[in-house]
């Protein structure tokens, strides 16, 4: 069962990977296109990195709160569905240390 599991998750994955690829690839692109006109009328390189700098920042941060929002709010329901039968917290099956 938990080979299934384990293929039906890398099937799952697999296209969402290869998206994020082209996403990546595509915004690579047109990221440069910005760089190369924001030169072009006049930024100096070091504006231009310090341009790149706050918006990888400011993705990243926007990324980490999303995530983190999203694990909170999808945790608990997730932890409802029996994949394998057990629980998944420790505080649900009534043992509270793994050696117990």
């Amino acid at each position: 069962m938990e080979l299934i599991l384990a293929v039906v998750a890398g099937a799952l994955l697999l296209p969402v990977l290869i998206f994020i690829a082209a996403a990546t690839r595509l915004a690579a692109a047109r990221r440069e296109q910005r760089f190369a006109a924001m030169r072009l009328v006049g930024a100096t390189p070091r504006q231009v990195s310090v341009i790149a700098t706050v918006e990888a920042s400011v993705a990243a941060t926007s990324g980490v709160a999303g995530g983190f929002g999203l694990f909170f709010l999808l945790r608990s329901p997730l932890a409802a569905v029996p994949f394998t039968g057990q629980p998944f917290f420790p505080a649900t099956s009534g043992c509270t240390s793994p050696t117990s």
